[in-house]
């Protein structure tokens, strides 16, 4: 896979998460670069045909000559390939930058994570999370009903623990609300589990690491590398 610079996965992120795979302008990137880097960036992306050229541009879209430019499935594939615990601290950073206009908004919720993160009443009532092994067991483990109404909440004293148990601080999170506290926790747990890394509560192993096929050709490629490395020194 072809290595992406910070501003890449940044236009990547916002076109697939935001914009239906369309490459915003730069005022809607996230990105503070000046219009040369941008500019520069998005080249880039189209020399590795991760992103095309795609119909006429609008006010939010990045444009060239009057065209708009649209993600490719290379592009998807790439961005969706990149290590979950290093896109999660990229995504940490990002949110950081939106935090005042989404809130100036009225919502709580990241534009970015209203598809991925949106009302799920299936899992175990919980309103929250992708219903994946280990966002179930979250779900069942860790949402509690409300001292009000009937919604479940985040036990985020608990939640906190069993994340530190498996090495990840929620202080880092300090002025996040519960949803996001979760969603992000579960990202790093997520590229844990990928990884191969079993996931503890209580010293119990809650959910096993499965191999992730992409790392695992990664894998490969490196000891096919080694090998032939070795073989020349030989």
């Amino acid at each position: 896979m072809a290595k992406l610079t910070e501003a890449q996965i940044v236009i990547l992120n916002r076109a697939i998460n935001k914009y239906k795979d369309i490459v915003p302008s730069l005022e809607k990137s996230g990105l503070t670069c000046d219009a040369r880097a941008y500019a520069s960036a998005i080249s880039g992306l189209l020399k590795k045909k991760l992103i095309e050229q795609s119909g006429a541009a609008t006010a939010n879209d990045y444009s060239k000559d009057g065209w708009r430019f649209r993600v490719t499935n290379e592009g998807i594939f790439a961005y969706e390939s990149l290590d979950e615990e290093t896109l999660a601290d990229f995504v940490d950073a990002l949110e950081d930058d939106e935090e005042e206009s989404e809130e100036a908004a009225g919502s709580r919720v990241k534009e970015a994570y209203k598809k991925r993160y949106s009302e799920l009443k299936a899992v175990g009532g919980s309103g929250q999370g992708c219903a994946d092994q280990l966002d179930l067991w979250i779900a069942n483990t860790f949402m509690v009903p409300a001292q009000k109404g009937k919604r479940m909440v985040l036990d985020v004293l608990a939640f906190a623990d069993f994340a530190g148990e498996n090495g990840i601080d929620t202080n880092r999170y300090v002025g996040l609300n519960n949803g996001m506290i979760r969603m992000n926790v579960t990202n790093r747990l997520r590229a844990m589990v990928r990884k191969g890394q079993d996931i503890f509560f209580r010293a119990r192993v809650v959910v096993k690491g499965a191999k992730d096929p992409v790392v695992e050709v990664k894998k490969a490629k490196r000891a096919k590398k080694a090998d032939q490395a070795q073989a020349i020194a030989a």
